[in-house]
Protein backbone atom coordinates (compact mmCIF):
# COMPACT_ATOMS: atom_id res chain seq x y z
CA UNK A 1 0.00 0.00 0.00
CA UNK A 2 2.99 1.99 0.73
CA UNK A 3 4.32 1.71 -2.63
CA UNK A 4 0.89 2.06 -4.62
CA UNK A 5 0.66 5.55 -2.47
CA UNK A 6 4.74 6.54 -3.88
CA UNK A 7 3.71 5.37 -7.19
CA UNK A 8 6.04 2.23 -7.57
CA UNK A 9 5.88 0.56 -11.03
CA UNK A 10 7.42 -2.26 -9.49
CA UNK A 11 4.34 -3.42 -7.67
CA UNK A 12 1.35 -5.20 -8.80
CA UNK A 13 -1.77 -2.89 -8.74
CA UNK A 14 -4.43 -3.87 -6.26
CA UNK A 15 -8.12 -4.06 -7.04
CA UNK A 16 -10.32 -2.48 -4.78
CA UNK A 17 -14.63 -3.04 -5.61
CA UNK A 18 -16.71 -0.54 -4.35
CA UNK A 19 -20.69 -0.72 -4.60
CA UNK A 20 -21.63 0.44 -7.50
CA UNK A 21 -24.05 2.41 -5.11
CA UNK A 22 -21.97 4.38 -4.47
CA UNK A 23 -21.50 6.39 -8.16
CA UNK A 24 -25.15 5.87 -9.14
CA UNK A 25 -27.13 8.94 -8.58
CA UNK A 26 -31.09 9.28 -8.92
CA UNK A 27 -31.25 8.48 -12.61
CA UNK A 28 -29.87 4.94 -11.78
CA UNK A 29 -33.15 3.64 -12.23
CA UNK A 30 -33.33 4.98 -15.93
CA UNK A 31 -29.22 3.70 -16.99
CA UNK A 32 -29.78 0.48 -15.25
CA UNK A 33 -33.31 0.12 -14.77
CA UNK A 34 -33.51 -0.26 -11.45
CA UNK A 35 -33.21 1.79 -8.41
CA UNK A 36 -30.99 1.56 -5.31
CA UNK A 37 -32.36 0.71 -1.73
CA UNK A 38 -30.96 3.96 -0.46
CA UNK A 39 -33.34 5.62 -3.73
CA UNK A 40 -36.13 3.57 -2.53
CA UNK A 41 -36.08 4.75 0.85
CA UNK A 42 -36.23 8.19 -0.40
CA UNK A 43 -39.02 7.82 -3.32
CA UNK A 44 -41.21 5.63 -1.71
CA UNK A 45 -42.64 7.40 1.54
CA UNK A 46 -44.12 5.53 4.37
CA UNK A 47 -47.75 4.89 3.98
CA UNK A 48 -49.81 6.75 7.08
CA UNK A 49 -53.60 6.81 8.03
CA UNK A 50 -55.03 10.16 8.45
CA UNK A 51 -57.81 10.39 10.81
CA UNK A 52 -61.04 10.91 8.42
CA UNK A 53 -59.59 8.13 6.53
CA UNK A 54 -59.87 5.93 9.75
CA UNK A 55 -63.17 6.88 10.52
CA UNK A 56 -64.36 6.25 7.13
CA UNK A 57 -63.32 2.37 7.29
CA UNK A 58 -64.43 2.14 10.54
CA UNK A 59 -67.86 3.50 9.53
CA UNK A 60 -67.90 0.90 6.34
CA UNK A 61 -67.05 -1.96 8.62
CA UNK A 62 -69.85 -1.00 10.98
CA UNK A 63 -72.26 -0.75 8.14
CA UNK A 64 -71.37 -4.24 6.75
CA UNK A 65 -71.68 -5.79 10.20
CA UNK A 66 -75.18 -4.06 10.20
CA UNK A 67 -76.34 -5.36 6.96
CA UNK A 68 -74.89 -8.74 7.56
CA UNK A 69 -77.13 -9.16 10.88
CA UNK A 70 -80.00 -7.49 8.84
CA UNK A 71 -80.03 -10.52 5.88
CA UNK A 72 -79.67 -13.03 8.88
CA UNK A 73 -82.73 -11.82 11.11
CA UNK A 74 -84.35 -11.65 7.96
CA UNK A 75 -83.55 -14.96 6.88
CA UNK A 76 -84.56 -15.94 10.08
CA UNK A 77 -87.90 -14.43 10.50
CA UNK A 78 -88.29 -15.81 6.65
CA UNK A 79 -87.56 -19.25 8.13
CA UNK A 80 -89.90 -19.14 10.55
CA UNK A 81 -93.16 -18.12 9.00
CA UNK A 82 -92.93 -20.71 6.83
CA UNK A 83 -92.49 -23.27 9.22
CA UNK A 84 -95.48 -21.50 11.06
CA UNK A 85 -97.48 -21.62 7.71
CA UNK A 86 -96.29 -25.52 7.08
CA UNK A 87 -96.96 -26.69 10.59
CA UNK A 88 -100.80 -24.67 10.46
CA UNK A 89 -101.22 -26.80 7.39
CA UNK A 90 -100.11 -29.81 8.72
CA UNK A 91 -101.80 -29.79 11.79
CA UNK A 92 -104.75 -27.66 10.73
CA UNK A 93 -104.59 -25.28 14.31
CA UNK A 94 -104.30 -21.57 12.71
CA UNK A 95 -103.58 -20.67 16.88
CA UNK A 96 -99.90 -20.60 17.71
CA UNK A 97 -100.39 -21.59 21.44
CA UNK A 98 -101.58 -25.05 20.05
CA UNK A 99 -98.58 -25.74 17.65
CA UNK A 100 -95.83 -27.78 19.06
CA UNK A 101 -92.82 -25.11 20.17
CA UNK A 102 -90.36 -25.91 17.22
CA UNK A 103 -93.36 -23.99 15.27
CA UNK A 104 -93.88 -21.02 16.81
CA UNK A 105 -93.27 -18.12 15.59
CA UNK A 106 -90.02 -15.92 16.80
CA UNK A 107 -91.82 -13.22 17.07
CA UNK A 108 -95.44 -12.57 17.89
CA UNK A 109 -97.78 -11.34 14.66
CA UNK A 110 -98.35 -7.91 14.92
CA UNK A 111 -102.32 -8.35 14.69
CA UNK A 112 -101.49 -8.95 18.53
CA UNK A 113 -99.14 -6.02 19.59
CA UNK A 114 -100.36 -3.80 22.07
CA UNK A 115 -100.05 -0.94 19.96
CA UNK A 116 -101.21 -2.50 16.81
CA UNK A 117 -104.24 -3.09 18.47
CA UNK A 118 -104.33 0.43 19.64
CA UNK A 119 -104.11 1.35 16.08
CA UNK A 120 -106.30 -0.58 14.91
CA UNK A 121 -109.22 0.45 17.60
CA UNK A 122 -108.49 4.40 16.07
CA UNK A 123 -108.74 3.58 12.81
CA UNK A 124 -112.18 1.83 13.22
CA UNK A 125 -112.97 4.42 15.20
CA UNK A 126 -111.83 7.30 12.71
CA UNK A 127 -113.60 5.24 10.25
CA UNK A 128 -117.05 5.00 11.85
CA UNK A 129 -116.94 8.91 12.22
CA UNK A 130 -116.22 9.01 8.44
CA UNK A 131 -119.14 6.97 7.50
CA UNK A 132 -121.37 8.63 9.90
CA UNK A 133 -119.88 12.17 8.39
CA UNK A 134 -120.32 10.62 5.11
CA UNK A 135 -124.14 9.80 5.25
CA UNK A 136 -124.89 13.34 6.92
CA UNK A 137 -123.71 14.84 3.63
CA UNK A 138 -125.73 12.68 1.56
CA UNK A 139 -128.54 14.11 3.28
CA UNK A 140 -127.70 17.15 3.34
CA UNK A 141 -126.57 16.96 -0.14
CA UNK A 142 -130.37 15.55 -0.87
CA UNK A 143 -132.47 18.03 0.98
CA UNK A 144 -130.36 20.74 -0.62
CA UNK A 145 -130.99 19.19 -4.05
CA UNK A 146 -134.63 19.72 -3.32
CA UNK A 147 -135.37 22.72 -0.49
CA UNK A 148 -133.44 25.22 -3.18
CA UNK A 149 -136.07 27.07 -5.28
CA UNK A 150 -138.92 25.18 -3.75
CA UNK A 151 -141.14 26.30 -0.80
CA UNK A 152 -140.94 25.66 2.78
CA UNK A 153 -141.46 22.40 3.80
CA UNK A 154 -144.84 22.73 6.65
CA UNK A 155 -144.58 19.09 7.43
CA UNK A 156 -141.64 19.80 9.48
CA UNK A 157 -142.99 22.46 11.53
CA UNK A 158 -143.28 21.64 15.37
CA UNK A 159 -147.48 22.39 15.16
CA UNK A 160 -147.67 19.93 11.88
CA UNK A 161 -149.76 16.54 13.40
CA UNK A 162 -151.25 13.32 12.03
CA UNK A 163 -154.99 12.92 11.99
CA UNK A 164 -155.54 9.50 13.27
CA UNK A 165 -159.46 9.20 12.23
CA UNK A 166 -158.19 9.96 9.28
CA UNK A 167 -155.36 7.38 8.75
CA UNK A 168 -154.98 4.00 8.12
CA UNK A 169 -154.62 2.38 11.52
CA UNK A 170 -152.97 -1.37 12.60
CA UNK A 171 -156.27 -2.28 13.59
CA UNK A 172 -157.94 -2.07 10.24
CA UNK A 173 -154.89 -2.98 7.92
CA UNK A 174 -153.16 -5.76 9.91
CA UNK A 175 -154.45 -8.94 8.85
CA UNK A 176 -154.37 -12.57 10.49
CA UNK A 177 -151.90 -13.46 7.96
CA UNK A 178 -149.68 -10.42 8.31
CA UNK A 179 -149.30 -10.90 11.87
CA UNK A 180 -148.04 -14.60 11.45
CA UNK A 181 -145.62 -13.71 9.52
CA UNK A 182 -144.20 -10.91 11.52
CA UNK A 183 -144.23 -13.33 14.17
CA UNK A 184 -141.98 -16.17 12.36
CA UNK A 185 -140.16 -13.29 10.17
CA UNK A 186 -136.77 -13.02 11.19
CA UNK A 187 -136.47 -9.81 9.26
CA UNK A 188 -139.54 -7.79 10.91
CA UNK A 189 -138.36 -5.37 12.78
CA UNK A 190 -139.44 -5.03 16.92
CA UNK A 191 -139.82 -1.58 16.95
CA UNK A 192 -142.92 -0.37 15.72
CA UNK A 193 -143.03 3.43 14.93
CA UNK A 194 -146.01 6.18 15.37
CA UNK A 195 -147.48 7.60 12.14
CA UNK A 196 -145.70 10.88 13.60
CA UNK A 197 -142.65 9.65 12.36
CA UNK A 198 -143.08 10.51 8.81
CA UNK A 199 -143.05 14.15 9.68
CA UNK A 200 -139.05 13.84 11.04
CA UNK A 201 -136.97 15.25 8.31
CA UNK A 202 -134.20 14.14 7.27
CA UNK A 203 -134.83 10.53 7.68
CA UNK A 204 -133.47 8.01 9.78
CA UNK A 205 -132.94 4.12 8.43
CA UNK A 206 -135.56 1.46 9.65
CA UNK A 207 -137.47 4.44 11.50
CA UNK A 208 -140.61 4.62 9.27
CA UNK A 209 -144.40 4.21 9.29
CA UNK A 210 -145.74 0.65 8.17
CA UNK A 211 -148.70 -0.89 7.35
CA UNK A 212 -149.96 -4.17 5.86
CA UNK A 213 -150.61 -4.69 2.02
CA UNK A 214 -149.72 -1.52 -0.55
CA UNK A 215 -152.35 0.42 0.14
CA UNK A 216 -152.66 2.75 2.81
CA UNK A 217 -153.80 6.65 3.57
CA UNK A 218 -152.28 9.34 6.09
CA UNK A 219 -153.44 12.92 6.88
CA UNK A 220 -151.14 15.81 7.90
CA UNK A 221 -152.36 18.69 9.44
CA UNK A 222 -150.87 21.78 8.48
CA UNK A 223 -149.42 24.04 10.80
CA UNK A 224 -151.23 26.79 9.23
CA UNK A 225 -153.70 27.66 6.76
CA UNK A 226 -151.53 27.08 3.53
CA UNK A 227 -151.08 27.30 -0.29
CA UNK A 228 -149.70 23.81 -1.29
CA UNK A 229 -147.45 24.22 -4.44
CA UNK A 230 -145.56 20.51 -4.06
CA UNK A 231 -145.27 17.54 -2.29
CA UNK A 232 -141.89 15.33 -1.43
CA UNK A 233 -141.43 12.11 -0.67
CA UNK A 234 -138.03 11.34 1.20
CA UNK A 235 -136.38 8.45 2.43
CA UNK A 236 -132.85 7.59 3.77
CA UNK A 237 -129.90 7.04 1.06
CA UNK A 238 -130.98 3.98 -1.29
CA UNK A 239 -127.48 2.28 -0.32
CA UNK A 240 -128.69 2.23 3.56
CA UNK A 241 -132.16 0.46 2.67
CA UNK A 242 -130.99 -2.37 0.56
CA UNK A 243 -134.54 -4.79 0.09
CA UNK A 244 -136.36 -2.31 2.49
CA UNK A 245 -136.56 0.07 -0.38
CA UNK A 246 -138.77 -2.26 -2.17
CA UNK A 247 -141.20 -1.34 0.58
CA UNK A 248 -141.37 2.40 -0.47
CA UNK A 249 -145.20 3.55 -1.74
CA UNK A 250 -144.79 3.95 -5.60
CA UNK A 251 -148.33 5.19 -6.54
CA UNK A 252 -149.29 8.09 -4.66
CA UNK A 253 -152.66 10.63 -4.89
CA UNK A 254 -152.66 13.74 -2.75
CA UNK A 255 -155.92 15.17 -1.78
CA UNK A 256 -156.27 18.76 -0.06
CA UNK A 257 -158.96 19.81 2.48
CA UNK A 258 -159.86 23.32 1.64
CA UNK A 259 -160.55 26.09 4.03
CA UNK A 260 -163.36 27.91 2.52
CA UNK A 261 -166.12 25.89 -0.01
CA UNK A 262 -164.39 25.18 -3.85
CA UNK A 263 -165.91 28.14 -6.41
CA UNK A 264 -167.89 26.67 -8.99
CA UNK A 265 -165.24 25.87 -11.28
CA UNK A 266 -163.09 23.67 -8.99
CA UNK A 267 -166.53 21.36 -9.20
CA UNK A 268 -165.98 20.31 -12.16
CA UNK A 269 -162.51 20.60 -13.16
CA UNK A 270 -160.78 18.67 -10.11
CA UNK A 271 -161.50 15.63 -8.71
CA UNK A 272 -163.16 15.44 -5.26
CA UNK A 273 -163.43 12.53 -2.28
CA UNK A 274 -165.83 12.89 0.12
CA UNK A 275 -163.77 12.19 3.87
CA UNK A 276 -165.47 9.73 4.56
CA UNK A 277 -163.48 7.20 1.81
CA UNK A 278 -160.78 7.76 4.38
CA UNK A 279 -162.19 7.73 7.74
CA UNK A 280 -161.10 5.16 9.87
CA UNK A 281 -162.67 6.75 13.38
CA UNK A 282 -165.03 9.21 14.54
CA UNK A 283 -163.38 12.76 13.35
CA UNK A 284 -162.71 15.76 15.86
CA UNK A 285 -165.14 18.52 15.80
CA UNK A 286 -162.34 20.44 14.73
CA UNK A 287 -162.50 18.70 10.97
CA UNK A 288 -165.19 19.70 9.04
CA UNK A 289 -166.80 16.82 7.33
CA UNK A 290 -168.81 18.46 4.90
CA UNK A 291 -166.28 20.10 2.78
CA UNK A 292 -164.69 16.96 0.36
CA UNK A 293 -161.36 16.59 -0.98
CA UNK A 294 -160.01 18.06 -3.86
CA UNK A 295 -157.16 16.45 -5.47
CA UNK A 296 -154.02 17.71 -5.86
CA UNK A 297 -151.37 15.40 -7.71
CA UNK A 298 -151.41 12.09 -8.75
CA UNK A 299 -147.57 10.44 -8.69
CA UNK A 300 -144.76 7.93 -8.76
CA UNK A 301 -142.15 7.75 -6.06
CA UNK A 302 -139.28 6.06 -7.87
CA UNK A 303 -136.49 3.92 -6.24
CA UNK A 304 -134.59 4.21 -9.22
CA UNK A 305 -133.42 7.80 -9.40
CA UNK A 306 -130.40 9.13 -8.23
CA UNK A 307 -132.02 11.20 -5.65
CA UNK A 308 -134.11 9.77 -2.30
CA UNK A 309 -135.90 12.70 -1.75
CA UNK A 310 -138.17 13.42 -3.99
CA UNK A 311 -140.46 16.41 -5.35
CA UNK A 312 -143.62 16.58 -7.19
CA UNK A 313 -145.44 19.82 -7.92
CA UNK A 314 -149.42 20.49 -7.44
CA UNK A 315 -150.97 20.04 -10.75
CA UNK A 316 -152.01 23.13 -12.46
CA UNK A 317 -155.38 24.08 -13.32
CA UNK A 318 -155.74 27.65 -14.93
CA UNK A 319 -159.41 27.23 -14.30
CA UNK A 320 -159.38 26.82 -10.69
CA UNK A 321 -157.22 28.14 -7.86
CA UNK A 322 -156.76 25.87 -5.22
CA UNK A 323 -157.86 27.73 -1.92
CA UNK A 324 -155.76 27.41 1.43
CA UNK A 325 -156.07 24.38 2.81
CA UNK A 326 -155.81 23.03 6.82
CA UNK A 327 -154.64 19.22 5.47
CA UNK A 328 -153.45 16.80 3.22
CA UNK A 329 -154.19 13.33 3.03
CA UNK A 330 -151.65 11.62 1.13
CA UNK A 331 -153.56 8.25 -0.37
CA UNK A 332 -151.02 5.02 -1.40
CA UNK A 333 -152.05 3.13 -4.39
CA UNK A 334 -149.33 0.46 -4.29
CA UNK A 335 -145.56 -0.29 -3.82
CA UNK A 336 -142.68 -2.19 -5.33
CA UNK A 337 -143.58 -5.34 -4.79
CA UNK A 338 -143.54 -6.04 -0.66
CA UNK A 339 -145.98 -7.30 1.32
CA UNK A 340 -145.77 -3.93 3.53
CA UNK A 341 -145.06 -0.59 3.03
CA UNK A 342 -142.69 1.38 4.90
CA UNK A 343 -143.47 5.45 4.62
CA UNK A 344 -140.34 7.62 5.71
CA UNK A 345 -141.26 11.36 5.47
CA UNK A 346 -143.98 13.21 3.39
CA UNK A 347 -142.64 16.94 2.74
CA UNK A 348 -145.99 19.36 2.09
CA UNK A 349 -144.38 22.43 0.44
CA UNK A 350 -146.40 25.45 -0.02
CA UNK A 351 -146.49 28.99 1.71
CA UNK A 352 -149.61 31.31 3.33
CA UNK A 353 -152.06 32.77 1.64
Amino acid sequence: MAALRRGDPRESPQRLYLPIDAFIGDDADVVFGRTSAYNKQQLIPTPSRSPPALWKGIFHGILTFLLVVANIWNITLALSDIAHFGCSHFYGVSVSEDLPPVCHPIILPYQRWPAFKSLEAQVYRHTQQVSGLSSMLRKLDDVLGVALGADRDLARSPQADIILPLTTSDSSSTSWVFSIYNRFSSSSTSTVYLPTVVLDSPPNTGECWQFAGDRGHIAIRLAHHAVVTALSIALPPFDELWDEKYQSPKSIRAWGHPVLPLQATCLDSRPQRSLSDFKTARLPVSVDSKKPLVLLAKFEYNITAPYSRQMFPVEPNYTCEIPALDFVVIEILGNWGANKTCVYHVGIHGKRP
